[in-house]
């Protein structure tokens, strides 16, 4: 019963989280699967998103992670964002990194995997700054659907639920609250050749979605 409240905790947290009244403020993507990296191995990937965050914004990413000792994943990424200004569109510069450590490995005994992510994202936009510093648990369960065995193999899709606790700060958010609350589900996608996709939604007082294609060397 242990390894089974763990999954239906992750579950409610979701639930709970989305709901949370909070003022829109742009955060970025998760885009993390809740497992880590084996020590030495490195991935590269590129991701795109888009935000309904007041204001509204697309942004292009390219970043490389890197397994560290048993559990543990660092991540850096970095590329531009489009967003939008009453007169015009600014493009404004973001770079981040994270912490990931892997907590549960789902096994006979563990029914799902537990990660938890620290992240640090900055962008310019029009001059001004954003900067979040983020906390998200995120689950993962393997999930076999029979009839994609034949195209993209067994046992190479996860669902992924998480929560994420996001502290804002910059010049960029006057008059914002200065944290914002949010659920996130996503679907990890093993692909041949050492590819993987991962297409995520995170709610709470707005909306984000974004896409990864990642790439074990």
């Amino acid at each position: 019963m242990r390894p089974l409240a763990v999954w239906l905790l992750g579950g409610l947290a979701f639930a709970a989280v989305a709901g949370l009244p909070r003022d829109a403020a742009a955060t970025f993507p998760v885009l993390l699967s809740a497992r880590s990296l084996p020590p030495g191995a490195t991935e590269g990937f590129l991701a795109g998103g888009y935000g309904n965050t007041a204001p509204d914004y697309w942004t292009a990413l390219a970043g490389v992670r890197h397994g560290l000792l048993r559990r543990i994943e660092v991540g850096a990424r970095a590329g531009a964002a489009w967003v939008e200004a009453p007169d015009d569109t600014d493009v404004a510069p973001v770079a981040g990194v994270d912490v990931k450590v892997e907590v549960l490995r789902e096994s006979i005994d563990i029914p799902v995997d537990l990660a938890i992510d620290a992240s640090w994202t900055v962008a310019r936009p029009g001059g001004d700054t954003w900067s979040d510093l983020a906390f998200t648990a995120l689950f993962g369960k393997r999930v076999r659907i029979e009839w994609l065995d034949d195209t993209i193999g067994p046992d190479r899709l996860a669902a992924v639920v998480g929560a994420q606790l996001v502290f804002l700060g910059g010049t960029a958010r006057p008059g914002r609250e200065d944290s914002a609350a949010y659920g996130l589900i996503g679907v990890e996608i093993a692909l041949p050749a050492g590819l993987a996709l991962l297409p995520e939604a995170k709610v709470g007082s707005d909306t984000v979605v974004g896409l990864s294609l990642r790439y074990r060397f």
